[in-house]
Parts: structure tokens; sequence; C-alpha cells
């Protein structure tokens, strides 16, 4: 059984350095490129351009410090609308996290300790939480002017899933997205691709609920 598990480790140890191997030309394309604005958050940001210009200001003027990004996730945190963006699953990732909760183009984790890797990232996932957050308001916001019952659980998963999708971060199908890091690791970034699948369904833009179908229609003719 030890014997075993010693070749399990020595598997797990092994599968994990492929990855980083794997992974680190990507991450390092992405390094220093700031391309989050235009990739992540293009179709999402063109339907809320005050939210991307806020957003944009913030990655190049703070979030990229350490500091920049304690304080930005204070903000959200302690934002009255924080407990919806639970509710809703919204994507709210951290630097420097495990895979599942950080932004899949910095997969990794050796070279993420990297002066300018570790800032990029805290630049990405900065500006894409800030903008994902401050348009999740927005939409609830809009929602709760036209009287619609925004603590309502399939409503928040529904806008939270639209903010999600039209930010960059795909869900994966579930058979999928246990081999996620695997995944992530052969294709540039499988929950954009998932995102962009999403966008380009017309169920979207028909079948969703108002305040998310006016907010696809919003992004998709301004982008």
């Amino acid at each position: 059984t030890l014997m075993n598990k010693g070749v399990q480790d020595g598997m797990s140890k092994m599968k994990q350095l492929g990855i980083e191997l794997v992974s680190a030309p990507r991450v390092l394309q992405a390094t220093l490129d700031l391309s989050a604005p235009f990739r992540q958050g293009l179709y999402l940001g063109a339907g809320h351009p005050r939210e991307f210009a806020r957003a944009f200001k913030g990655m190049m003027t703070g979030f990229g410090t350490k500091g920049g990004t304690e304080s930005l996730e204070l903000a959200i945190a302690s934002d009255p609308f924080y407990q919806h963006a639970l509710d809703a699953k919204l994507a709210i990732t951290k630097a420097g996290s495990v895979v599942g909760n950080q932004e899949e183009i910095f997969a990794g984790k050796f070279l993420r300790k990297l002066g300018p890797v570790a800032f990029s990232e805290r630049a990405y996932t900065g500006f894409l939480n800030k903008l994902r957050f401050d348009s999740f308001k927005s939409l609830l916001r809009d929602a709760e002017r036209s009287g619609v019952d925004i603590t309502n659980e399939r409503f928040l998963r529904d806008v939270g899933g639209f903010i999600n999708a039209a930010s960059g971060r795909g869900d994966l199908p579930k058979n999928i997205a246990k081999h996620a890091e695997t995944l992530n690791a052969l294709l540039f970034s499988p929950r954009l691709i998932a995102s962009r699948m999403h966008t380009l369904n017309p169920a979207l833009y028909i079948k969703s609920e108002p305040v998310v179908r006016k907010a696809a229609w919003r992004s998709m003719l301004a982008l």
C-alpha cells in the first residue's frame, strides 16, 4: 500500500510538472501584455462602457500592486451587493490562488511567483473582478427599478451566469470541468472558448430573463 501511494504521489508530481511546463509559454505570453480588457472583457465592456473605463483605469493605476489588489478585494467584500454576488455564483477570482479560483490564463504555480508575472496576474484579475462586480451591480439596480425581486435565486443565477460568460469565464460541462487543469494546459483558455460559444447562442438573446436579454443585446450591438 505504501509503495502504491508512493507511485501515485510520484505520478501526480510528474503530471503537475508537465502541466507547469506546457502552461509556461502561455503564462509568459500573457505577462505584461495587459490584454484582459480586450480579450475576456471585450464583450461585457462593450455593453458597460462606464464600468469598463473604471476597471481599466484602476488596472493601470493601482491593481498591479499588492496593496491595490487587497483594497479592491476589501471594497468588493464589504459592498452591500456582495452577498447577492455570492448567491449568483459571480466569478470573483483571486491572484495567486489555486485552479478553479484564478484566471485560467495564469494557471500554474512556479512562474506566478516571479515579479512581472505576479504583477500581471494581479492587474488581470483586478480588472476582471471590478468589471464583473460593477456590471453585476448595474444589472441588479436596473432590475430593481423595474420591480424585479433581486433576491430571487434563479434570477441571480441567470444574471451571474451571464456576467461570467460575458467576461470570458464560461461554464464547462461537468464531465470536462473535472479535467479543467489538464485541459487548460492544452488549450489557451477553455473557459474563454466556452464563454464565446455562450454569447453566440441565439437562446441568450431570446429566452433569457428580460434584464439579461437586454444586457446581451446591448453588448452584442455595441461590440
